[in-house]
């Protein structure tokens, strides 16, 4: 039995794949076309940033970067993921291009998702560092605004944060280059029933491919939130003892403060280690290939889902995003209503925005 695998040139053979059990198939099917409406999420991101002024700071950048990514695996990898699921190799035979430009992307984008993760917590928007002061809750927590702040306006200027963004496209594809010179490999995986690298063909790229693709923004979320949770703590311990207000009140605040800190940083980081890790852990132990299809499929659909949740996380995590998603909502759906009336929409979302952080 074989699959699409280069060796070489690109000359490939295809023969059809055995299926997932009916039920099984299903399951899967189902699960990735409930995605559908969550991959609305990621376009509604760029289009938030350009129609609320609120929304256009440079730490921001990655954030487009990020659902730039996420587009790409929910529209183009996983609409595939699915034609593979359901009918099989056979949809590539003649198509062993598509294959490789499908591997390709998948690694590309994916890459480039976490990777853009890994600059998000990195990062924060200066604006953030009122709120911090404030001992207002913080939506989103980037490492250098917050604890190397001094540092922060000389780094991530509006060109440099472009430059970054396009740097970590260039980076994650040339970890995807070995696959085009014989260390590594495209198919179409028999197991996880899509086109991507071929893991089997050389353990050393996967092993490559999992240490320094999945794992290093596994670790730098981690540590990178975890030090600004530290930080802001202790931040705001000091502003405790020092503050003119009652000590019960100041208490309340803080309080309240680290609870909602605590759940945003939690939930950012679980999802992100629950989708990406179970994928890790598989192609890593698995070196013969013995373990059933099902768990393939469910680890990398678990992959996959991380690109459609992702922009829905930062989203639910941030008032600002939120008022940018009715803003752009209002303006699709309501089109004929008069330019004043979008002006008081625009007036009502930023005086709320102002009001909380307060």
């Amino acid at each position: 039995m074989t699959c699409i695998v280069p060796s070489g040139s690109y000359a490939s053979v295809l023969t059809t794949a055995p299926h997932l059990h009916h039920t099984i198939s299903g399951t899967i099917q189902a699960a990735s076309t409930s995605h559908a409406h969550e991959r609305l999420i990621d376009p509604m991101v760029i289009l938030a940033v350009a129609a609320y002024k609120r929304l256009r700071t440079t730490a921001n950048i990655f954030v487009i970067n990020l659902a730039i990514a996420d587009s790409a695996v929910a529209y183009i990898v996983q609409a595939f993921s699915i034609v593979g699921l359901v009918v099989g190799n056979k949809f590539f035979i003649g198509k062993e291009w598509l294959c490789h430009v499908i591997a390709s992307l998948c690694l590309l984008s994916c890459s480039c998702s976490l990777w853009s993760m890994a600059a998000i917590a990195i990062n924060r928007s200066d604006a953030e560092i009122d709120r911090l002061y404030a001992m207002q809750q913080l939506p989103f927590f980037r490492y250098i605004c917050i604890c190397k702040f001094h540092l922060y306006h000389k780094v991530y200027t509006k060109s440099t944060c472009w430059c970054m963004a396009l740097c970590l496209w260039i980076t994650c594809g040339v970890l995807e280059m070995p696959n085009y010179f014989n260390w590594g490999g495209h198919t179409f995986d028999l197991k996880t029933m899509a086109c991507s690298y071929d893991r089997t063909a050389n353990y050393s790229y996967t092993l490559f491919f999992v240490l320094v693709t999945i794992a290093p923004p596994l670790v730098c979320v981690a540590v990178c939130y975890l030090q600004v949770f530290l930080h802001v703590r202790q931040s705001r311990k000091a502003i405790e003892e020092f503050s003119s207000t009652s000590a019960k009140s100041s208490r309340s605040s803080i309080t309240t403060a680290e609870v909602q800190l605590a759940k945003t940083l939690f939930i950012i980081y679980l999802v992100f280690l629950i989708c990406w890790s179970p994928y890790a852990v598989v192609v890593l132990i698995d070196i013969g290939d013995h373990w059933p299809k099902i768990v393939y499929v469910v680890a990398i659909q678990l992959a996959h889902t991380n690109s459609s949740l992702n922009s829905i996380i930062y989203a639910a995590c941030n008032r600002d995003f939120r008022n940018g998603y009715y803003l752009v909502l209002v303006t699709i759906f309501c089109p004929k209503k008069k330019r004043a009336t979008r002006l008081k929409y625009v007036a009502t979302i930023s005086k709320s925005s102002t009001s909380s952080n307060k």
